[in-house]
């Protein structure tokens, strides 16, 4: 299973380097993100131990249950939309809609969990 993450990594970072080549960019300004949604945290570890640097999640449960058992040696975003009964699970920074920021932004100030982490 760790030979198959590090070669699938290798390849994106490969693929990465040559869409930057041909947008005359260079390869280090190009952060790669992998999705761990519905991902095992033991397969997230090979991923951190595969140089991945930046983990983004769909789920607001998921993201409570794997960040302490894969622990902190990642950046971690939530991705996609947030949806309302999620949001008073944990402060929250989102890649969502703009406007919502404001709305989470209030109603974690209304609930004593103030929070500016939105994206």
């Amino acid at each position: 299973m760790s030979q198959e993450i590090e070669a699938n990594i290798q390849k994106i970072r490969e693929r990465i380097a040559a869409a930057a080549a041909r947008a005359n960019r260079d390869p280090a300004g190009i952060r790669l993100m992998a999705v761990s949604k519905t991902v095992e945290p033991r397969r997230i570890l090979k991923a951190l131990e595969a140089g991945i640097l930046l983990l983004g999640e769909n789920y607001v449960q998921e993201a409570r249950e794997k960040i302490p058992a894969v622990g902190r040696g990642a950046e971690w975003h939530m991705i996609g939309h947030l949806q309302t009964n999620r949001l008073n699970m944990s402060s929250i920074s989102s890649t969502g809609f703009i406007p919502w920021t404001a709305w989470i932004w209030r109603g974690s100030w209304t609930k004593g969990r103030a929070s500016t982490t939105a994206a």
